[in-house]
Formats: structure tokens, C-alpha cells, sequence
């Protein structure tokens, strides 16, 4: 089993049990449940469906579209970073949100919990696999990492 994203800091960090932990002890919480909960809010408005929202949602697309510059947003896709010799799936996982504005991809990690346990964003090892499997699925040039704390 791949490690997930969002376990690539544990093993840059030298763990070489990170990937017999990944698959032991599956990703789940229940602040991750409410996480859920508020992604699964923004998928739904972004995509057209008649759900209840929170004010705190509308908000955060309102400056996300302002940020996209109208380009549309992209929620919940799965992505997958392989080696580009071996064809070995290094990582998988979903993105939150992204867009690609002339041949610029952006890539948000929303976030409903707490930053102060977050890594910085240049470090950010789980967005940077995200960005680099979807950079290379959109053939784009550059790409953003970001953010959306709520």
C-alpha cells in the first residue's frame, strides 16, 4: 500500500514503519469527520447541489472565487503521483480544491482544525505531491500550494 499524502511528512522524517502505519491504522478522527463535513459542503455548492451550507462555507468560496479570478474550482480529486521509470505509485490521495489559470495550477488544502499543527506551506510535502500529480495530469507549467484555514 502507498503511503497517503498526508503521511509523506512522517516518512521524509526517516520512519521506516510509515507505510506498514499507513495501512494499519487508516486516517479518521472525529475533528477529521467534521473536516469532512465541511468539505463535502463546498464539493457540493461548487458543483451545483442543492445542500444545506454553513455561512462559514459561503465565505470561503466567495474568497476562493475571487482568488480563482473565475476559473472554475475543482473539488475532491483523486490523485495519484507515479515513478516516472517504474510506473510505481509513489502516493495517492484527494485534493481539496484546485484550478489552472494559464497554465498555473493551484492547489488548497482546506483546513477546519487547528494551524498551529500544520506544517509550514513550502514544507508541505502531502500539497506538494498533490500539486506535482495534478501539474503533470493538466500539463501545466507552474503550480501554488496554499492554505484555506477556517
Amino acid at each position: 500500500m502507498p503511503i497517503r499524502p498526508s503521511g509523506l511528512q512522517i516518512a521524509d522524517a526517516g520512519c521506516g514503519l510509515a507505510a506498514h502505519l499507513a495501512a494499519e491504522y487508516q486516517e479518521g478522527s472525529t475533528a477529521s469527520e467534521g473536516g469532512k463535513d465541511f468539505h463535502a459542503q463546498v464539493d457540493d455548492y461548487l458543483k451545483g447541489r442543492n445542500t444545506a451550507i454553513t455561512t462559514q462555507a459561503v465565505n470561503l468560496i466567495s474568497i476562493l472565487k475571487d482568488a480563482a479570478g473565475g476559473e472554475e474550482m475543482l473539488t475532491e480529486q483523486s490523485v495519484i503521483l507515479q515513478d516516472a521509470k517504474t510506473d510505481e505509485v509513489i502516493t495517492q490521495g484527494t485534493c481539496d480544491l484546485y484550478w489552472v489559470h494559464e497554465k498555473q495550477l493551484t492547489v488548497v488544502d482546506i483546513k477546519t482544525g487547528r494551524p498551529e499543527y500544520l506544517p509550514d506551506i513550502g514544507d508541505n510535502m502531502q500539497l506538494h505531491a498533490y500539486a506535482l500529480g495534478l501539474a503533470l495530469y493538466k500539463s501545466v507549467d507552474t503550480y501554488i500550494i496554499g492554505y484555506a484555514l477556517i
